[in-house]
């Protein structure tokens, strides 16, 4: 009986090595990099990047379990290298707002609270200290250069090959680091509130 048990599993499991051969071209790259001179992104199967390039991450970025006091540091490799590229492409891309304190978030909110004349509607555009991603370094608010129209299209064409999305229809300047570098960006939220 045993022996017609090993067999059977044996035989099971070159069925399943048939019908499911692995399949070395979906092995994801152990980094992803982004040259510092060019910001051209290169997957590479070695554990870090090469002196001369930032590591851009293999994920879409999570808080951590301490709020920092600067952005993330893979988050600022994304945004650099970004930066870069949008040079090179004839694109100034510069930052109007990154990693923010509590406080300052917190006062922020409480202003738009004024503006817009309650907390609801004011979450639209500016979220509470405890669920902003700029308190965990995990947000950029970008600002363009003279050719503003062509800059934005830039980078609505390139922000998600540096694992860079625009997370709501009404900022197009507020960028988080949703996605994969090179992997599409999730659906954009109508605003901050949802």
């Amino acid at each position: 009986m045993k022996v017609r048990t090993a067999t059977l599993a044996l035989s099971c499991l070159s069925l399943f090595v048939t019908v499911f051969p692995a399949q070395a071209a979906q092995v994801p790259p152990s980094a992803i990099c982004a040259d510092l001179k060019t910001g051209v992104i290169k997957n590479l199967e070695t554990a870090t990047c090469p002196r001369n390039s930032w590591d851009l991450g293999i994920a879409p970025l999570l808080p951590g379990v301490e709020r920092p006091q600067k952005f993330d540091p893979v988050m600022a490799h994304r945004i650099a290298a970004l930066q870069v590229a949008a040079k090179n492409a004839g694109f100034a891309i510069g930052i109007r707002s990154g990693w923010r304190s509590m406080d300052v978030q917190k006062r922020m909110f409480n202003a738009a609270v004024v503006k817009y004349g309650s907390a609801k509607v004011a979450r639209r555009w500016v979220l509470p200290a405890n669920e902003s991603m700029h308190t965990w370094g995990l947000a950029v608010d970008f600002k363009l250069g003279a050719d503003h129209a062509k800059a934005f299209k830039w980078l609505e064409a390139n922000s998600f090959r540096y694992g860079l999305c625009r997370k709501y229809k009404n900022e197009w300047w507020h960028f988080e680091p949703t996605t994969t570098p090179g992997v599409r960006c999730p659906a954009k939220l109508t605003n901050a509130a949802g």
